[in-house]
C-alpha cells in the first residue's frame, strides 16, 4: 500500500533531485491484456482498480490521475475492508485454477502467491508498529510533491485536497499506533526517537520552506497568475489550519503514549513482537517467495559473505597487494580515481540515471 509506494518513491525520485517528467494513464484501462481465461482476466481488473482506488499514491505515480484528490484510508475499518479484499480476491483465483488456459498459469500463479503472502503477513500487523525515520507520513507529505505535478487549477485543487488528508492520515496513524501499544506491538525505542526528531524538524520549519509547500507551486508553471495565487492560498491554509497541527499531535501523541512503551535495545528485533517468530517467517516468504528458514537463510548470507570476501581479496592482491579485505577496502576508499569529486557530480550522474529511466518508461 501507501508504504510501498513511499519507499519506492523515495528511492527512484529523491535520490535522483528531480521528479520524472508526466506520464498519462492509457485512456484504456485493460489490466489483462493477453490473458486468455476471461474470468482470471475479469479479475486481474477488478483487482486492479480497486488497488488503484485503496492505494491512490500508486495511481498518480503510474500517470491515472483519477484518485489525485485521494489519500489512503489507514483507519482500522479501512485496513479490514483491504484485507477482505485481498482474501476475497485469493479465494476467486483459487477457485479458477482447473479452468485456466495454459498460456496463463504463470500470470495466476503470480496473482495467487502475492495475494498469499499478503494475507501471511496480516499477522505482522505493522499498521500497529511499523512507523520508522524512512518509512513515515511525514516523508510522504514531502515527497508527494514528486508525483502531484501541477499543470492546471484542478490539479492545484485535487493537490490541495490531498493535503487536507494527510492530516486525516496522521491521526490515523497515530490511533492504529495506540492500539499497538494495548496489543504490546511498540516499535524499538532508537525508532521512535528518530521519528520524533523529524517531527520536530519538520515543525521547526516555517511552512513555506516545506517540500509540500514550496515544490508545487515553484512547479505550477502552466497556471494563470489568478489561478496560481488562489492555489498559494488555498494550500497555505490547509498546511497552516490543517497539516501542521496533526504533525504536532502525531509528535505529542508518540512522545506521550507510545515512546514510553517502546521496545529497548535489547528487544529491536521482530522476534520480540507477539507472533514475531511468525512474523518473520511470513516477511521472508514475502519478500522472497522462500519457505527457508531465517537461521539457513542467515547460513547462507554468512558463507556468501565468505565467498564474495575471498574473491575481493584475490583481485586486490592481484591489482594493488592487498592481503586482506581491510586492505582492499582501504585501498578502495582513499583512490581518488574511484569516486566523485564533489557533491555536484553525484547529483550530476543520478540525474542523468534518473532522466534516462523515465524517457525509458515513457517510451516502454
Amino acid at each position: 500500500m501507501w508504504r510501498t509506494w513511499l519507499v519506492s518513491t523515495v528511492l527512484v525520485l529523491s535520490s535522483c533531485g528531480a521528479a520524472a517528467p508526466r506520464v498519462e494513464h492509457p485512456a484504456a484501462r485493460d489490466y489483462a491484456a493477453g490473458v486468455h481465461t476471461a474470468a482470471l482476466a475479469q479479475l486481474l481488473n477488478e483487482s486492479w482498480e480497486a488497488e488503484l482506488r485503496d492505494d491512490p499514491f500508486t495511481a498518480t505515480m503510474l500517470g491515472d490521475h483519477r484518485f489525485d484528490a485521494d489519500v489512503p484510508d489507514l483507519s482500522a475499518a479501512g485496513i479490514a475492508g483491504r484485507r477482505a479484499r485481498t482474501h476475497d480476491d485469493l479465494d476467486r483465483a483459487r477457485a479458477l485454477e482447473a479452468g485456466l488456459d495454459p498460456a496463463d498459469r504463470i500470470t495466476w500463479r503470480l496473482f495467487v502467491e502475492a495475494h498469499e503472502a499478503d494475507v501471511a503477513m496480516e499477522i505482522c500487523e505493522l499498521e500497529l508498529w511499523n512507523d520508522s525515520p524512512m518509512s513515515n507520513l511525514i516523508v510522504a507529505l514531502n515527497q508527494i510533491a514528486q508525483i502531484h505535478e501541477i499543470h492546471s487549477a484542478e490539479d492545484g485543487r485535487t493537490y490541495v485536497a490531498r493535503m487536507r488528508g494527510f492530516a486525516r492520515m496522521l491521526d490515523q496513524d497515530l490511533a492504529n499506533l495506540r492500539v499497538g501499544v494495548t496489543q504490546n506491538r511498540v516499535a524499538p525505542q532508537a525508532t521512535l526517537e528518530r521519528l520524533i526528531a523529524l517531527a520536530d524538524r519538520t515543525l521547526g520549519q516555517p511552512t513555506a520552506e516545506w517540500t509540500c509547500a514550496s515544490e508545487p507551486l515553484s512547479g505550477a508553471s502552466s497556471l494563470t497568475t489568478d489561478e496560481r495565487s488562489a492555489f498559494a492560498n488555498e494550500l497555505t491554509a490547509a498546511l497552516e489550519s490543517e497539516v501542521r497541527p496533526a504533525i504536532q499531535r502525531f509528535r505529542d501523541g508518540l512522545a506521550s503514549e507510545i515512546l514510553p512503551h517502546a521496545r529497548d535495545a535489547e528487544h529491536e528485533g521482530v522476534a520480540s513482537l507477539p507472533d514475531g517468530p511468525a512474523c518473520y517467517a511470513a516477511t521472508i516468504r514475502a519478500q522472497t517467495t522462500t519457505t527457508r528458514s531465517a537461521e539457513d537463510l542467515h547460513a547462507l548470507g554468512e558463507s556468501e559473505i565468505a565467498r564474495t570476501d575471498a574473491q575481493l581479496i584475490e583481485i586486490g592482491q592481484r591489482l594493488f597487494g592487498a592481503t586482506t579485505i581491510a586492505d582492499v577496502v582501504t585501498h578502495l576508499r582513499g583512490d581518488p580515481t574511484l569516486g566523485y569529486a564533489s557533491s555536484d557530480a553525484i547529483l550530476e550522474d543520478a540525474r542523468r540515471f534518473a532522466h534516462r529511466m523515465a524517457v525509458g518508461a515513457a517510451e516502454g
